[in-house]
């Protein structure tokens, strides 16, 4: 179908039907803005030159970031369901930095069991629901962006939320998003905030 006029209003349009939109890393800016305001997951492609590999070996995982250890689950849930879909494994990451000065060792290793067992509370009961995929959970110490980036070099697949404000306008996204998807070197999938019926584990 060739259409004319705004691509972004129309695949933003046609989003609120859609199960999934799929675009080109064109650089254009239209898959900044169709991602920041699409109401539905979008899969951005990277360019072939910055790709790691055009067909991932099989055991390439699906890789999601999570932010929110409480308020997650429907992004879990897509991942989860991309990785059945591939029949590929599924890696949960949360990143996490110390938000003052650095404290001694064993007071970071507590945090860090403290955060394992809330991401384990989230990712849990989705692994039990779909049984068929592989799931492994980290918590890793370091900026998000950098952790997806690296991820991606070894993933079929990056998977992140939107819960980051939206920055300046509803056309442009916030500097953590926009890096990682300037930066992967696999597919990156955007999910929005509220869950869609189509993320629901049947």
């Amino acid at each position: 179908e060739i259409v004319h006029g705004d691509p972004v209003d129309y695949l933003t349009g046609a989003s609120e039907d859609a199960d999934l939109v799929v675009l080109d890393a064109t650089g254009d800016g239209v898959s900044d803005a169709v991602v920041a305001r699409a109401r539905c997951p979008v899969t951005v492609v990277p360019s072939a030159t910055r790709a790691a590999s055009a067909s991932p070996p099989p055991d390439a995982p699906v890789v999601v970031g999570v932010k929110d250890l409480a308020g997650s689950a429907h992004l879990v849930r897509f991942a989860a369901l991309e990785a059945l879909r591939a029949q590929r494994p599924l890696l949960v990451l949360h990143s996490w930095t110390y938000p003052g000065p650095q404290v001694h060792d064993e007071a970071m290793m507590v945090l860090g069991q403290e955060k394992m067992r809330l991401l384990r509370h989230l990712v849990d009961p989705i692994a039990e629901a779909i049984p068929e995929v592989s799931v492994r959970a980290e918590v890793v110490q370091g900026r998000a962006e950098e952790t997806l980036i690296t991820a991606s070099r070894s993933a079929a697949l990056v998977v992140l939320g939107s819960r980051e404000e939206r920055w300046r306008s509803p056309r442009l996204l916030g500097p953590t998003r926009r890096r990682i998807l300037d930066s992967v070197a696999c597919p990156a999938a955007t999910v929005p905030d509220a869950p869609a019926s189509a993320l629901a584990i049947a």
